[in-house]
C-alpha cells in the first residue's frame, strides 16, 4: 500500500510535558520535549495522502495546549492542503485546565472533538491537583453557556478510575449528569494498582449498580445515554465473536508521531514520555516502533507491523489470557472486552504476556455485565414508525402539541398504533438485580 493511503487517523504528541503530575498516569517520564514543525508537517501530509473520505487528526500530550500555537498552525495547514473530498475531523485530548476563552472559541470554530480528562468529585480529582476540580467545573459551565451546540455535540469527559477511587465513581457520574455533560467515558488506570484485592470486585459492582440506575432514569426521561459504555445500538452487535487480537492497532490504519519524530501504532507505545518496566515484556515494546517519520519504506514497515505485534506476545491470543477471576476463554464478556494489552506491561513484576491485571479485569467484567442489561437504543426510524417507545420528555412535548392543536380546532396528528410511552418493564424486567457475584 502507499505510505498513507490506508490511514484512518493520526495522533500527534505535541509535547511530552504537562502542567500536572497525576500519580497514576502511564506517562511516567515527562520531559520538556516539544514536537517541531519539521516533524509535524510530514506527518500531516502523510495523513492527507489517505484515500479514505474521512480521517481523524488527534492532538495529545503531555498537555497539548502548552503548545497551542503549533496546534493552530497544524489546523491551518490541513485546511489549506486537504483535497476537496477528504473530511478531516480534529480532536483534542486535554486536562482542560488551559482552556481559556480564546482556546474555546478556536475549538468550537473548527468543530474539535474535545475530550477533557476529569475524574469527578473532589475526593478523586485532587489526585490530579487540588485546584483542578473548581477549574474544570467552571470550564463545563462556560462551554455550556458560550458554546451550547458545541457543548452538546463535541464535549466528552474522560474519567480514569484507580483502586482507591472506586467508592466515589457513582457520585462522580451523578455529578457529571447534573452538570449536563453529554458524553462520559470511564476507564480503569493502565498502571499497577497494588491496593487492589480480588475480593474487592463487590465495590465495582456497588458503583455500577448505582450508575446503571442513574443512567436508566436519564434514558427513560430523555432517550439519551451520557455514559458511553452503556450505548448499544440496534441491531445489537455485542454478540459478534471477534478474532484473537486484543485491539486493532496491527491493521496499520492509525499512526502516532511523538516529539522525537518516532512513529508507532498507538500513543501508548511512545517512549518519549514513559519508561516501561525493565522486564522482557517492557523491552518488547521497543520492537513496536516504526522508525522516524522521514525514513523510507513506511509501507513495507506497516505491512510487517502485525508480525511485530504477534511476536511481542501481548496483543493476540485473547483465548489464552487470564486473571484471578478466571480464563478469558470462559468469560461471558470476552466478545466486548475492552482491556488494553499495555496494562499487562505496566505490572512491574509480571513476565507473563497473558496475565491480565486483576483490577482492570474486574472493572471490565462488571462494566460489560451492566452494559448487557442496558436497553438497546432504537434508531429514529423505529421510534417514528412506532416500533420503539418514545422518551417521556419527548412524549410530553408531543402531548402538549396535540393539546394546542385541539385548542385551535385542528385534528390531532395520526399516531402509529404501536407507539406508546416508555414502560419500565421494557428496560430491566422489573426489579433490579445484581449482575455479578461478590467474591
Amino acid at each position: 500500500m502507499a505510505t498513507g493511503a490506508g490511514l484512518r487517523s493520526l495522533d500527534v504528541i505535541v509535547t511530552s510535558d504537562c502542567n500536572l503530575r497525576c500519580a497514576y498516569c502511564y506517562q511516567n517520564a515527562k520531559t520538556a520535549g516539544v514536537i517541531t514543525w519539521g516533524t509535524v508537517r510530514p506527518a500531516l501530509d502523510l495523513l492527507l495522502e489517505s484515500r479514505r473520505h474521512r480521517v481523524t487528526l488527534l492532538f495529545i500530550g503531555g498537555e497539548p495546549l502548552l503548545e497551542f500555537p503549533l496546534i493552530r498552525r497544524a489546523v491551518r495547514h490541513v485546511e489549506t492542503h486537504r483535497r476537496r473530498n477528504l473530511s478531516v475531523e480534529f480532536a483534542l485530548a486535554t486536562n482542560g485546565t488551559l482552556i481559556g476563552e480564546g482556546e474555546a472559541d478556536f475549538l468550537a470554530r473548527h468543530d474539535f472533538d474535545l475530550q477533557v480528562s476529569f475524574d469527578g468529585v473532589d475526593q478523586v480529582q485532587r489526585l490530579r491537583g487540588a485546584w483542578t476540580g473548581s477549574r474544570l467545573d467552571e470550564l463545563i459551565d462556560r462551554l455550556r453557556r458560550d458554546h451550547p451546540a458545541y457543548f452538546v455535540r463535541r464535549l466528552s469527559i474522560a474519567t480514569t478510575v484507580v483502586a482507591r477511587t472506586v467508592p466515589f465513581l457513582a457520585r462522580s457520574v451523578d455529578y457529571f449528569l447534573a452538570k449536563g455533560v453529554p458524553d462520559v467515558v470511564i476507564n480503569p488506570a493502565l498502571t499497577h494498582q497494588p491496593d487492589w484485592r480480588p475480593a474487592s470486585v463487590g465495590l465495582v459492582d456497588d458503583a455500577f449498580s448505582r450508575i446503571y440506575r442513574s443512567c436508566l432514569r436519564r434514558y427513560r426521561q430523555t432517550g439519551l445515554i451520557p455514559l458511553q459504555l452503556f450505548r448499544r445500538r440496534y441491531p445489537e452487535l455485542d454478540e459478534r465473536v471477534p478474532g484473537t487480537w486484543m485491539c486493532g492497532t496491527g491493521r496499520g490504519e492509525s499512526l502516532t508521531v511523538d516529539v522525537d519524530g518516532e512513529l508507532s501504532g498507538c500513543v501508548l507505545f511512545a517512549r518519549s514520555y514513559q519508561r516501561f518496566p525493565e522486564t522482557p515484556l517492557g523491552r518488547a515494546m521497543d520492537t513496536l516502533r516504526l522508525g522516524p517519520i522521514g525514513a523510507p519504506g513506511l509501507g513495507r514497515r506497516l505491512a510487517a507491523y502485525g508480525g511485530a505485534l504477534k511476536a511481542a506476545g501481548l496483543f493476540d491470543g485473547r483465548e489464552r489470557k487470564y486473571s484471578s477471576y478466571g480464563a478469558c476463554a470462559a468469560c461471558d464478556c470476552r466478545s466486548v472486552c475492552s482491556v488494553c494489552p499495555v496494562c499487562i506491561v505496566h505490572q512491574p513484576e509480571n513476565g507473563d504476556p497473558n496475565r491480565i491485571p486483576d483490577f482492570v479485569c474486574a472493572f471490565n467484567r462488571v462494566a460489560a455485565a451492566y452494559r448487557r442489561r442496558f436497553p438497546v437504543q432504537p434508531d429514529a426510524r423505529m421510534r417514528l414508525t412506532g416500533r420503539a417507545p418514545v422518551p417521556a420528555l419527548v412524549q410530553e412535548v408531543i402531548d402538549h402539541a396535540e393539546e394546542l392543536r385541539r385548542f385551535a380546532g385542528r385534528p390531532p396528528v395520526p399516531r402509529p398504533a404501536a407507539a406508546g410511552r416508555l414502560n419500565a418493564s421494557a428496560f430491566d424486567g422489573g426489579t433490579h438485580e445484581r449482575t455479578t457475584r461478590r467474591t
